[in-house]
């Protein structure tokens, strides 16, 4: 009946639009895909990254966790001396900081999605995607610097733990 009636069985989809490129270095006849193709495939990417991003710092908030909580039991059955005190805060920071990279992280796979799902124009797609990258970076940078300075005094007092027994 369809081929009778000249009726196409393909579901409806959203034209693809072109436009012509006037680049310097192109030629004339060039086509460049629409704003839509663009924005959808950094959408993609960002989803795609986000995912990855998530998965690693999940694992990597796991490993932490299970060795500052090693490190805290050797501490604290330590002399005076040697505390390590805060190096545990400063560790605890950072992993408090990783925890909401994380959540941060998973809310990028959500702006991916909200883009693709949206018409959004290219500009205010890259105003988001800026400004939840940035945001991100921050927020990974201040972790991993309080992380570093309480896994330095961790160590250290490790040492002064390993160096002082009989």
């Amino acid at each position: 009946l369809n081929s009778i009636n000249n009726v196409s069985t393909v579901p409806y989809s959203k034209p693809k639009l072109y436009t012509l490129s006037t680049s310097l270095f192109s030629a004339s006849n060039d086509v460049v895909p629409s704003q839509d193709d663009v924005v959808s495939d950094a959408s993609k990417k960002l989803i795609r990254l986000s995912w990855i991003s998530w998965w690693t710092q999940s694992i990597l908030t796991v490993v932490s966790s299970v060795t500052l909580l090693f490190a805290r039991n050797v501490i604290r059955s330590s002399p005076r001396g040697a505390s390590g005190g805060e190096g545990l805060l400063l560790a605890g920071l950072g992993l408090v900081f990783s925890f909401l990279s994380i959540i941060w992280t998973w809310g990028c796979t959500r702006l991916g999605n909200r883009i693709a799902k949206r018409d959004t124009s290219r500009i205010s797609a890259a105003t988001l995607i800026r400004r939840a990258i940035r945001f991100g970076v921050t927020l990974n940078l201040i972790g991993m610097a309080t992380a570093i300075v309480g896994a330095e005094v961790i160590v250290g007092a490790l040492a002064v733990k390993a160096l002082t027994q009989q």
